[in-house]
């Protein structure tokens, strides 16, 4: 199975980011 990492960040502008990454 693949490893999947969950990248939570928020800016200064209040905006949710998110970004997955799988290897």
């Amino acid at each position: 199975m693949s490893v999947q990492k969950a990248f939570f960040s928020v800016s200064s502008n209040g905006v949710l980011c998110v970004a997955v990454e799988i290897n």
